[in-house]
């Protein structure tokens, strides 16, 4: 997080989140074992009308305001991004021992998908990067290449 620029939006994204879950659950989670560093937590967090006085006070949120509202759908949208991960790994470190890169943060890389593959990896553009651990990455349609290799016939 604290690699990117202050005013960027994954930083202020990433300060949100842990921000969410310290004000909810993630406080209230870690109030028994850490008494004294979930208090401390809860006193820094900005003060919120409605807002109990001590985290030992607070409420878990409902699961409802937590979760998803389609939670299998989540579950097997993250099973094909993880399954396409591996392969992805796995061939940026071919490439790193037949020293094509260095390492994988030096890799471009360009994913071609059609159908629903492509539309998720549209919807997941922002973070793909850091998820393949490399320098750029971009979605785009197989027809890209379809055209290419028709116009050179």
């Amino acid at each position: 997080m604290y690699t990117f620029a202050p005013t960027s939006v994954a930083r202020r994204s990433a300060q949100t989140v842990l921000w969410q879950d310290c004000r909810s659950a993630g406080a209230a989670g870690r109030a028994d074992p850490e008494l004294i560093t979930a208090d401390e937590v809860w006193d820094y967090l900005p003060k919120v009308d409605g807002r109990e006085a001590s985290v030992h006070l607070a409420q878990f949120p409902e699961p409802e305001r937590i979760f998803s509202q389609r939670p299998a759908l989540l579950f097997d949208e993250w099973k094909i991004l993880f399954a396409l991960r591996e392969n992805v790994l796995s061939t940026l470190e071919e490439l790193r021992q037949k020293k094509v890169i260095g390492k994988a943060l030096e890799a471009d890389l360009e994913i071609f998908a059609d159908g629903d593959l492509l539309a998720l990896l549209l919807k997941n553009r922002e973070s793909l990067k850091e998820f393949f651990n490399v320098s750029q990455s971009s979605p785009a349609s197989l027809s890209v290449i379809q055209d290419c290799l028709k116009s050179r016939n």
